[in-house]
């Protein structure tokens, strides 16, 4: 298999594992930590897996925030102060938790 080939297929595991775990994040927020996992293990090292997890969490955040505002309770949602830096917390957090799998492979 060529270089070009793993890319492309590194490429659609991450699109493919990235799209189920935040189907899966709506439901349960393990889904998060599934998607830390998925992108962490695509990762060449362990730091870049945590980093790689933590980006799935603002790839969660971001698609929160969308929901907030095509439901027009965004501003309300801010509107609770500290209350709502723990939705963020959480999924920057679980997503590096999880990429934190790419130091067991």
């Amino acid at each position: 298999m060529s270089r070009a080939e793993r890319g492309l297929l590194r490429s659609l595991a991450a699109i493919g594992g990235g799209a189920l775990a935040l189907a899966t994040a709506t439901v349960h927020p393990l889904g998060i930590l599934l998607g830390g996992v998925v992108w962490g293990l695509l990762a060449p090292t362990v730091r870049r897996g945590v980093l790689y997890g933590v980006a799935f969490g603002v790839v969660v955040v971001t698609a929160f925030g969308g929901r907030l505002v095509a439901a027009g309770t965004g501003s309300a949602f801010l509107g609770t102060g500290a209350l709502a830096a723990a939705p963020v917390a959480i999924a920057l957090v679980l997503g590096g938790v999880g990429g934190l799998a790419r130091g067991l492979r």
